[in-house]
């Protein structure tokens, strides 16, 4: 599915119903962990949560206030999302499990407009981490990286045996 990668918060939302800022604030969390859930649970995500998270509760509570921001205009989440991504042990194939799991939690705990605009957030910031983590890693790079076999040459030898 397309999704609008150039919406704002007011303009994708300005014909939703309108909605309890502390209703949602509650909904926000309740999505946030029910991700988390699903995460810690998942084959995939799951050493990945458990090597880039060290203390749970902070980093819910900072990508609580990182979606409050996004869906209510609140000023707590002040950070850039993707510095605290680098370094992890993040791989492409992990992008499409995280969308799936992110967009089943916003559509069971968020109300449809906030859900659907979260998804297109989260599916914005996918392709952007993406182009920042990896930013040759095309389907026919990855398929030549894993043919690359290096082999030394048979009149020398392995640099890390000499003396």
């Amino acid at each position: 599915m397309d999704r609008d990668e150039g919406a704002s918060t007011s303009a994708t939302l300005a014909g939703a119903a309108p909605v309890n800022p502390a209703a949602l604030e509650a909904a926000i969390e309740r999505c946030v962990r029910l991700f988390y859930v699903k995460a810690h649970a998942d084959d995939l995500l799951a050493p990945v949560m458990r090597a880039g998270i060290v203390d749970f509760e902070r980093h819910v509570a900072t990508v609580c206030d990182f979606w409050s921001r996004a869906l209510l205009g609140t000023e707590r989440y002040q950070g850039k999302a993707y510095p605290a991504h680098v370094g992890m042990p993040i791989r492409p194939e992990h992008f499409d499990r995280w969308l799936e799991l992110f967009e089943e939690a916003a559509v069971v705990e968020l109300p449809p407009a906030q859900a659907n605009f979260a998804i297109d957030k989260a599916h914005h910031m996918a392709k952007s981490f993406m182009a920042g983590l990896f930013p040759l890693e095309t389907p026919r790079m990855k398929a030549h990286r894993a043919r690359l076999v290096f082999e030394w040459p048979q009149d020398q030898t392995d640099p890390s045996r000499r003396s």
